[in-house]
């Protein structure tokens, strides 16, 4: 395994790690307020796609060097998802001029950006 291989794995294992610990800790915030709903926190396509890209990033970090081609038209897919979280998120939902932290900062700003500095590595 190469250097650039290896650190594409670990890129994958970290954003994998933090969108799942983001999706996580959200969910258990919510039901200890007493106001988790199964359908109502999954609805989001931010959710949806958070949980594709976290499956098939820690497939990519895990999976042998002869399967990880086969995975490429997921990670396409699922870069574009977040791509779209990212655009929509900031051009939609967030204060004009403004780039804020909040907690669904991993989701919305962190991992699209990995995820396409990933894409050409």
């Amino acid at each position: 395994m190469n250097t650039r291989t290896f650190l594409a794995r670990v890129v994958a294992l970290a954003i994998a790690l933090s969108i799942g610990y983001t999706i996580i800790s959200e969910m258990v915030d919510e039901i200890q307020r007493g106001v988790f709903i199964f359908t109502q926190f999954f609805g989001y396509f931010t959710v949806q796609a958070g949980c594709l890209t976290a499956m098939v990033m820690s497939g990519i970090a895990f999976a042998p060097l002869r399967l990880a081609p086969s995975l490429s038209c997921a990670r396409g897919a699922v870069t574009l998802y977040m791509t779209m979280t990212l655009l929509i998120y900031h051009l939609l939902e967030s204060p004009p001029g403004t780039w804020r932290i909040d907690e669904w900062s991993t989701i919305h700003v962190f991992a699209p950006i990995l995820l396409l500095l990933l894409w050409w590595m």
